[in-house]
């Protein structure tokens, strides 16, 4: 092999390929990045698959034409947020994946780095989308105060990129100094094994007896980027939980195991082209 990585990758990953030397080629990769994939060399195969189990990605081979429509349809349909990476070798086949919304492209015939630098874009992708939607539960202090409020004590229970849930204490409070819908805040505390202390302008969005939620207005660049990394590393972490090995099977003489289900949340990406020279990063 051309490469050496020690990486694992927890992501559900259907191959809907017949072609035995790619299949063999991409089964070595996901060996290696400790990745268990679903296989299917033909489409009833592949729609029983879709049918069982949600994926994050699915890697397609452009030649397999019979019932390609179909199985493309049932798809975005049971996995509309499905990283959808194709394998082709010629200028038709290209366009078609672009027309039917593949996110990377890998040319064949297809190397060992070629498939594990599409396998990490489309792991990079899956992980950016379920940031943008990942509420991390928490117990971090935090201050809050306002123009018209003073600075008071909070705790923040769930934390995502946009916004928090916090809890505050009633004790002392008046009418005038309850946190209302509307309100705008400015909120600080400290990340979790982390010593940055992060300030945002946040809005109220919803007030309880003892809780309410923010919406991020305004943070700092920097410590927005280092607020999107420690989700990133949330994110991850629950993804390496989520991945058990169940009963394994073989396929093409490569041992094939199934990961649980997760679903991925949606985000728009670009379409890179994979190449061995290049690697295109998807946009979130």
């Amino acid at each position: 092999m051309d490469y050496v990585t020690s990486a694992k990758l927890s992501v559900r990953t259907l191959i809907f390929c017949a072609d035995v030397q790619f299949l063999d080629a991409t089964c070595e990769v996901l060996h290696c990045l400790q990745i268990a994939p679903q296989a299917a060399a033909r489409c009833d195969t592949a729609l029983a698959l879709l049918r069982q189990q949600k994926f994050d990605v699915a890697v397609v081979d452009w030649q397999e034409t019979e019932k390609l429509t179909d199985f493309l349809c049932a798809l975005r349909s049971s996995n509309p947020d499905c990283v959808l990476i194709a394998v082709a070798s010629e200028l038709a086949e290209l366009r078609a994946a672009f027309a039917a919304g593949a996110q990377f492209l890998i040319h064949k015939p297809a190397s060992p780095t070629q498939i594990e630098r599409s396998l990490h874009a489309a792991y990079q992708t899956t992980v950016c989308r379920r940031r943008k939607q990942h509420r991390e539960p928490v117990r971090i202090a935090a201050t809050v105060k306002s123009s018209s409020h003073p600075k008071r004590p909070a705790l923040i229970v769930n934390l995502s990129e946009t916004g928090a849930g916090m809890s505050i204490s009633p004790v002392g409070e008046t009418s005038g100094t309850r946190l209302s819908a509307g309100d705008e805040v400015e909120i600080e505390f400290v990340l979790p094994t982390t010593d940055r202390k992060l300030r945002a302008l946040a809005s109220v969005i919803w007030t309880g007896t003892t809780h309410c939620g923010v919406r991020f207005r305004e943070m700092p660049s920097l410590e927005l980027q280092v607020l999107q990394q420690w989700l990133t590393s949330c994110v991850e972490r629950s993804l390496a939980e989520a991945g058990r090995i169940a009963p394994a099977m073989e396929y093409g003489g490569c041992e094939l195991e199934i990961l649980p289900l997760l679903a991925p949340e949606p985000t728009q990406v670009a379409c890179p082209v994979i190449t061995d020279g290049s690697l295109g990063s998807p946009q979130a």
